[in-house]
């Protein structure tokens, strides 16, 4: 109900332009990298591809000036979401669960906490940038949850933290799932 408005057909035909040229964009990146087009990582590029298209809809695209460690936030994010990935084929994980990882036990784990903590400290520096800015005319999910915290009810009212924890899990089926799918579709 909430997200509907994101969601329209003519919303998302507006959108059109903009992923094209994510499109290009990789497929250039990927050219430049690879002339003769042997040992390509595919996924490298369709999941730049993806979170260039998720940046758009979820902050309208102005994510340019985010960084987190030097890399551009959406880079960021992609290469946390892979070492993610990463912690669940360890050891200390099958044997406890990933509620293991916030206890930061291991190096690697107090390593991982600190990264995923300054994604969110910059993802919530956007979020307050956007608010000080307050309305810039784009309709995107950014917009749409921070106009829920004009409401009085506390169960359509998103919180800052409830916009940052949407942006992390939304990354993964919004950017991951449609990189895999277009590699598969090109492997075939």
């Amino acid at each position: 109900k909430i997200v509907a408005k994101l969601f329209s057909y003519d919303h998302l035909s507006r959108k059109l332009p903009a992923m094209q040229a994510n499109a290009v964009k990789a497929l250039d990146a990927m050219m430049k990298a690879h002339q003769d087009l042997k040992n390509v990582a595919l996924q490298t590029y369709t999941l730049e591809f993806a979170a260039d298209n998720f940046a758009d809809v979820f902050f309208g695209g102005h994510t340019k000036s985010y960084y987190v460690d030097g890399k551009p936030i959406m880079n960021f994010t992609i290469d946390l979401q892979g070492e993610s990935g990463m912690l669940t084929r360890t050891l200390p994980l099958i044997l406890f669960g990933p509620g293991i990882v916030k206890f930061g036990l291991l190096k690697s784990h107090r390593d991982f906490n600190g990264r995923v903590a300054r994604l969110k400290a910059q993802v919530n520096k956007l979020i307050q940038d956007r608010k000080a800015k307050g309305d810039i005319g784009e309709v995107d999910l950014l917009s749409i949850l921070l106009e829920t915290q004009k409401s009085k009810d506390p169960d359509v009212a998103y919180t800052d933290e409830m916009i940052v924890g949407e942006y992390t899990s939304l990354f993964v089926s919004s950017a991951e799932n449609p990189s895999h799918l277009v590699v598969l579709c090109l492997y075939l």
